[in-house]
């Protein structure tokens, strides 16, 4: 069996073999142009300090064959009052030649160390629990898709078809402006800076539409099929006045003759609020898989919109000691009771279920949790927990 060097950070200088390689892996055929680049410009930048967000893995020797790559991507989630450190996880990737030989397991145990080193809380990433279940990542988050039909939303009126409906021009200040302090208003997503919208925005996959109506503005990204512009198939992004969206959304399903749209969204009543009365149906979904790397520094982070949701629902759950048992890590959330008080309990949990607690899809009384904690803590914790994390499409690696 071939011997592998140590997984390390990319160069400048190796990050064009890096996307090339990457392109072979998951987008066979596209003769290097570099189409997972183009597709996620706002993560893969040709620059020293990207480049280092690449794990490389090569085969031992001086001249070692590239094998493995993997990328990580720091971010800061926004969780109502709360915000979440995270090594996001993309392009985890085998020469398709060599799998079978632990090149991702190298990979993840090597990026694990590397974002608990960096301080993030947590990890998240978008795949399957079959795969990165083993390595500790379990379903959570959660988002929304909403059915949009023209049926439902209706023709736009003569009022509406008059409005200024302009693609998004990534050389226009005060529009990325504009977008940027929208997007920092939400309660749920993902901090970003005014020259990442661009990025963002404007790439391949992805159209973005600029609503006015004198000095109201409104944007709408719109996704295609297949890594294609168009026809659009759904709705990554919207953001602005809500009547200002919907009256958009008439006009761009008007104009490009789509009979049905699906919304992605996230926790956010504003989302609910605009999409619901509109949406033919809606669902709610797991948002990817989350893994805990800081058990203590995430109880640390969450602790202002726990507060916060013990004030709006008045509940004083116990404290909860929670002690992981596959990470040896241990921290208590606070329920406000006091620490003279006596209601505090201790649980021991994997971290998988420790996920499912703080983060998971399903309201807690429902999932298995039910069978650990007894009713005088699950049930107080349920009008708290789980938190409702969401990181947006158009931020996804």
């Amino acid at each position: 069996m071939a011997e592998f060097s140590d997984p390390r950070p990319a160069g400048l200088d190796e990050f064009a073999e890096a996307m090339a390689f990457t392109d072979r892996v998951f987008r066979p055929g596209q003769r290097g142009r570099r189409i997972v680049q183009s597709q996620y410009p706002h993560a893969y930048r040709q620059t020293a300090s990207f480049a280092r967000r690449l794990l490389l893995l090569r085969e031992a020797g001086a001249d070692g064959q590239l094998v493995g790559c993997l990328g990580i991507h720091p971010m800061q989630l926004r969780l109502g009052e709360a915000t979440v450190s995270a090594g996001g996880i993309g392009v985890v990737g085998a020469d398709p030649q060599r799998r079978g030989e632990g090149i991702m397991s190298q990979l993840l145990v090597a990026a694990l160390k590397r974002m608990r080193e960096a301080g993030h809380a947590i990890s998240i990433l978008g795949g399957d629990r079959q795969r990165y279940g083993w390595f500790g990542w379990e379903n959570g988050g959660v988002r929304r898709r909403y059915l949009l039909t023209r049926r439902m939303l209706g023709a736009p009126s003569k009022l509406e078809r008059q409005l200024s409906l302009t693609r998004f021009d990534p050389d226009h200040a005060s529009s990325r402006r504009k977008i940027h302090r929208l997007s920092s208003e939400k309660a749920y997503g993902v901090e970003h800076s005014a020259a990442d919208v661009a990025p963002l925005l404007d790439r391949v996959g992805r159209e973005t539409w600029i609503v006015e109506d004198s000095d109201r503005f409104a944007c709408i990204c719109l996704g295609g099929p297949n890594r294609q512009n168009r026809p659009y198939e759904r709705v990554d992004a919207a953001l602005g006045e809500r009547d200002l969206i919907v009256s958009g959304l008439r006009c761009l399903m008007a104009r490009f003759r789509r009979e049905q749209l699906w919304a992605i969204g996230g926790p956010d009543p504003v989302d609910a609020a605009m999409f619901e009365p509109v949406s033919a149906s809606w669902v709610t979904e797991e948002d990817g898989m989350i893994r805990i790397l800081d058990l203590p520094r995430l109880v640390k982070q969450l602790a202002p919109e726990i507060a916060r949701l013990r004030r709006l629902t008045g509940t004083r759950p116990p404290d909860l000691q929670i002690r992981l048992s596959d990470r040896g890590q241990a921290a208590t959330l606070s329920g406000g009771s006091g620490s003279g008080s006596g209601k505090s309990r201790m649980c021991q949990m994997t971290s998988l279920q420790a996920v499912q607690l703080l983060f998971g899809a399903r309201p807690l009384l429902t999932t298995g949790l039910v069978e650990l904690l007894p009713n005088t803590v699950i049930g107080p914790w349920s009008a708290i927990l789980p938190l409702p994390l969401h990181v947006p499409a158009i931020h996804h690696i």
